[in-house]
């Protein structure tokens, strides 16, 4: 019997793919969202043949083009599988607090035991703990040929806060200039991760999302992150949009012959898709259990009460796994946790957003294939929007003479809010190392407070050899890709 699709019982669950044509065998990392509008386009030619009665009779089914976005509600955990594919790439630090306490000025050669920062945000901290046993933790590049992320750490006994010079116990590695510090502690920090992730010249391969629309499960495999965005309203929660690029949707498949009633098999046309056990509707008869696959016919463990016909629609009615949700005793973050920083300065700001846009290309497809064969990733824009009040005329002038900052967006969650009961509290922040202000004139519009937006772009930082955008999130995951 049918029932209705409520779109409050949706659940939605995301996994890594090892190959871009191959969905994963186990989606269980489950995604709290707000609404999602995931869609399988299929394209159609109609026949252009002539006939007396003017009439067409034929069509043809040309690709199918799948894709859509997932809104949610920005959160320290859980989501992190969406960051490091919208990006690039990231790694997770253990032990480590999460705020960025400065870059080195420059290029250190091994074994070097002193180190001089630039950008340095809150020295303080750097002195109060000097000489505790706390270390700092220096995010670097790889030597090897894919100059991979890395981190070194060590302990320091000395910070100068008049000269920015951190002395460390003993030397690290080489380093380069614009490498970030932060600070780690292996006593104190126990079970807490920081994970940086930034925007890469490539995207990891893939992922497959999994939607249970309260009566059926839809498959959507081959996606790629198409664009990322965030939202920071002045009265409100954070929020973000993903819109994803796959390759395909899978909602099931249909019968090859006529079935009886109280038959303990169903052959398919293409099992395919279908996990090796699980819970199936067939036509009108919902949730029948079935315990074995074999090719294409499934062995029922609950026999249907109806004869069904060829043709009949067989869909999973259940997802196969059972989802975790790795953010579901954190809360999201609102804006009355955020706080926007200009050149490490707290700046007076109404709201803000940003996107990065990484181009995919969506018409990769050949013969013989009614899917994408690939969605490579073109030029990446990474672009946003401040809203400010016009009370001076400091970020005005930065757009009327072209110069350039770094911009900051930094959440972290209030006191109650405390990773593994430590001292450090749930954060993700934003770096943009070098953005350039568009915009125009403030202008009277009437009465009311003089607001205006500044539209920015973010530009690969030369300086420091720096991406345009790096995202810090501090939790108890131990990885990017964890699923609990």
């Amino acid at each position: 019997m049918s029932k209705d699709a409520v779109g409050a019982r949706t659940k939605v669950a995301i996994a890594e793919q090892s190959a871009y044509e191959t969905a994963a065998a186990s989606v269980i990392t489950g995604i709290e969202i707000t609404s999602e509008s995931l869609v399988n386009d299929i394209g159609s030619f109609a026949s252009g043949a002539l006939r007396a009665d003017r009439a067409v009779h034929k069509r043809v089914r040309g690709h199918q083009s799948a894709g859509g976005d997932i809104n949610f509600e920005l959160n320290a955990e859980g989501l992190m599988l969406f960051y490091k594919h919208g990006l690039g790439r990231g790694i997770s630090l253990p032990e480590t607090d999460g705020g960025v306490r400065g870059q080195l000025s420059a290029d250190t050669s091994a074994n070097q035991t002193s180190l001089v920062l630039v950008n340095v945000a809150g020295s303080a901290t750097f002195v109060s703990k000097q000489g505790g046993g706390r270390e700092i933790v220096v995010v670097t590049y790889g030597t090897d040929s894919t100059a991979d992320l890395n981190y070194q750490h060590v302990a320091y006994t000395v910070f100068n806060a008049a000269t920015n010079t951190l002395t460390c116990s003993t030397g690290l590695g080489a380093l380069k200039k614009g490498d970030y510090v932060m600070l780690r502690d292996s006593t104190a920090y126990v079970g807490i991760y920081t994970h940086y992730v930034e925007a890469y010249k490539s995207l990891p391969v893939a992922l497959t999302t999994e939607v249970y629309r309260d009566i059926a499960v839809f498959i959507y495999s081959g996606c790629k992150v198409n664009t990322l965005g965030m939202t920071f309203p002045n009265n409100g929660m954070l929020t973000g949009t993903v819109n994803l690029l796959s390759r395909k949707e899978w909602s099931g498949d249909w019968l090859s012959a006529d079935t009886s009633a109280a038959q303990s098999t169903l052959t398919l046309e293409d099992a395919s898709g279908f996990p090796a056990s699980g819970t199936i509707s067939v036509g009108s008869e919902d949730d029948l259990a079935y315990s074995s696959k074999s090719g294409n016919i499934l062995t029922l463990s609950v026999v249907p009460a109806e004869a069904h016909s060829q043709y009949d629609p067989v869909w999973l009615s259940k997802p196969a796994g059972t989802y975790t949700y790795p953010m579901s005793v954190v809360d999201p973050f609102s804006s009355f946790e955020a706080a926007l920083y200009l050149d490490n300065a707290s700046s007076e700001v109404l709201s803000a957003n940003f996107s990065i846009a990484n181009n995919l290309y969506a018409d990769k497809f050949q013969l013989g294939s009614k899917f994408r064969v690939r969605a490579p990733e073109q030029a990446r824009a990474v672009t946003g929007t401040i809203n400010v009040e016009f009370d001076d005329m400091t970020l005005y002038s930065k757009f009327v003479r072209g110069s350039s900052a770094s911009l900051q967006i930094r959440c972290v969650k209030d006191i109650d809010e405390v990773v593994a009961g430590s001292e450090v509290y749930y954060q993700q922040h934003l770096i943009f190392g070098d953005v350039e202000f568009n915009g125009t004139t403030p202008v009277a519009g009437g009465p009311e407070l003089i607001v205006h937006d500044l539209p920015f772009t973010a530009l690969y930082d030369d300086t420091y050899n720096k991406p345009e955008v790096v995202m810090i999130l501090v939790n108890s995951q131990a990885t990017l890709n964890a699923a609990s």
